[in-house]
This record gives structure tokens, sequence and C-alpha cells, in this order.
């Protein structure tokens, strides 16, 4: 005598169109497990629209930008050393920075006409950073 097992028994209920397998292709479970297989195998096939990997590309995109930046102000600071000039102005105690044509430095005016010459992005927001810069060290 052979006994049968439930996993070894026909399919017979399992195929037709009221048949198991049928209802569970209905089944919101399989919807959604099927919609996220499609999506995984989406981002599998084509990882540039991964969220990781717009991130690393943002952040090497910033981190270039922040190098350029520097690389400016690392030639501002050798060319006012070699110079042998002062990076302040004259009685920088006496002058009101929220007047655009007062003398703010060599250093400071230097920086703002490196962004202003260089048609860079990185360098053109030079001008921003000497701004932040003097709102935060000089009072």
């Amino acid at each position: 005598m052979l006994v049968l097992s439930a996993y070894q028994r026909p399919y017979t209920k399992a195929l037709g169109k009221d048949g198991i397998l049928v209802c569970h292709e209905r089944s919101l479970m399989h919807r959604h497990a099927t919609e996220s297989a499609d999506l995984f195998r989406l981002s599998y096939d084509n990882p540039s629209t991964r969220v990781d990997s717009r991130l690393l590309k943002q952040q090497e995109q910033q981190a270039e930008k922040n190098r350029e930046i520097l690389r400016q102000i690392v030639y501002g600071v050798e060319y006012l050393a070699k110079q042998g000039l002062p990076f302040r102005g004259h009685r920088e105690d006496k002058i009101d920075f929220s007047v655009s044509s007062v003398n703010r430095g060599n250093f400071i005016a230097l920086m703002q006409l490196l962004g202003k010459s260089n048609t860079t992005r990185a360098s053109s927001s030079l001008p921003q950073k000497c701004e932040v810069y003097e709102q935060n060290y000089t009072e």
C-alpha cells in the first residue's frame, strides 16, 4: 500500500479558472510581490536609477567642487605669502563690512577677484564663501 502525502497529490485543485494558483495570482499579496520584483529587476539592470548611486554621484560632485574652491584659496594664500602682503587690511576694527565699497583686506579682495575672473561653477561661489567668512570671523 502506497501512502500519498499532501505534497504528492495530483494538482487537480491547483489548475483551472477557480484553482488555487489562479486565486493566488489575483490576490493582493501576489500583485505586490510581483510589483516589487519588477522594481528590483529594473534597479538591478540599470544601477544609475538607484538612490545610493545617485547620492554617491552627488557626493563626488560636491567633493570636486570643494576641491576646486580649496585650490583657489590655496592659490590666493600662496600669492599673498610670496608677495609679502598682509592678509588683512588696515584698521579692520573700524570698518563696517555691511558696506560693499569698503576695502575688506587683501585676502577677501583676492578671493572675490578670483571668483569673478574664473568661469567655473566652483570658483564662482568664492565671493559667497568670503561673505560667510567675514560674518563669522570678523565680529
